[in-house]
């Protein structure tokens, strides 16, 4: 804990010298993609007007925990729902036929 301010006073630091432009630029790391979509779906859960990741990102994101995982999501799921269940926020839908998922959070 002694550390704690001296880390978050480097982290300010770091972010109050980016400029505007790399905000928006890619880090190429997927992790973070994955775990900042899979933040905001839980996040905009129980929001009703807020917009929520860019689709494509939530099918990427899909794809990535499909891929982590090993386990394929049934058919016809949707991406997001799919992602919920994955995360644990959600229970298993009794249609998905003894789908056991991997919980990721």
């Amino acid at each position: 804990m002694d550390l704690f301010p001296r880390a978050w006073g480097a982290l300010q630091e770091a972010v109050h010298a980016l400029e505007d432009g790399q905000w928006v630029t890619p880090s190429g790391c997927t992790g973070w993609l994955v775990e900042s979509t899979l933040h905001h779906l839980d996040l905009i859960r129980h929001l009703s007007g807020v917009d929520g990741p860019p689709p494509e990102t939530v099918a990427a994101t899909r794809v990535m925990v499909e891929k982590v995982t090993g386990h394929a999501f049934p058919a016809g799921v949707d991406d997001r729902d799919a992602l919920r269940v994955a995360t644990g926020c959600v229970p298993v839908p009794a249609a998905w036929g003894g789908f056991t998922p991997v919980v990721l959070g």
